[in-house]
């Protein structure tokens, strides 16, 4: 092979690279969606901040803001199941089917819980 062919073929090979490259990434990237909503105290209205929001079946789970907002970002494309709890609600899950490439807004109104408690028992002795 000559040298000029040689280097048409460098430079063939290192454009199709490139191309697949390419196409590779952008299908990774459209191969998701993301998740955004609001989390929120069923009865004041007010935003749950420290609520955990995540995908069911995942280790992708992040935390509301101050306002009740979350983002997961980069769930896969498909059917999924979103989970909101926090301590002191009745936790809720919401069942959605996320467009690569789109966003999806799932919003979450919590129910405050009653909790019981283990009896607390004080023991103590006369003072002197």
């Amino acid at each position: 092979m000559t040298q000029v062919r040689w280097r048409q073929w460098v430079a063939t090979a290192g454009l199709a690279f490139g191309v697949a490259l390419t196409s590779a990434a952008s299908a990774w990237g459209q191969a998701t969606g993301t998740v955004t909503g609001r989390v929120t105290d069923r009865a004041t209205g007010r935003p749950l901040e420290g609520a955990e929001v995540g995908v069911a079946g995942t280790n992708t789970r992040v935390s509301t803001d101050a306002e009740g907002r979350y983002t997961l970002p980069r769930v896969s494309a498909g059917a999924h199941t979103i989970r909101a709890l926090m301590i002191g609600y009745t936790r809720l899950e919401a069942q959605i089917n996320l467009v690569p490439g789109q966003s999806q807004t799932v919003d979450f109104t919590l129910a405050p819980a009653a909790m019981q408690l283990d009896e607390v028992v004080v023991t103590g002795q006369p003072g002197r």
